[in-house]
């Protein structure tokens, strides 16, 4: 993660899921983010997260206590469109 140079935003987004538990697939990536920030491959990376879907509240407050750890994330629901996610990322 973050391997690649000049990476300055990554987009954690989707769609609304049906079945896929959003907090276990969160589980996952919050796992990658940690790992790449030991690495170092996180220094001066913004994250942007938006997704909905089955404990995505739970899955939501995971992304956002990744704050406390250091990292430069901006979490939210369902209601604020991906496409408004992306015009923020570019425009940061």
């Amino acid at each position: 993660m973050c391997g690649l140079p000049g990476v300055k935003n990554i987009i954690v987004g989707g769609a609304i899921a049906n079945f896929t538990d959003v907090k276990k697939t969160f589980g996952g990536i919050i796992n990658g983010f940690r790992k790449a920030k030991a690495d170092g491959k996180m220094k001066g990376v913004k994250i942007w997260v938006r997704r909905g879907g089955p404990r995505e509240k739970e899955g939501l407050d995971a992304m956002r206590a990744l704050k406390e750890e250091g990292f430069d994330i901006n979490v939210f629901d369902r209601n604020t469109p991906l496409t408004d996610i992306v015009d923020k990322a570019l425009q940061k």
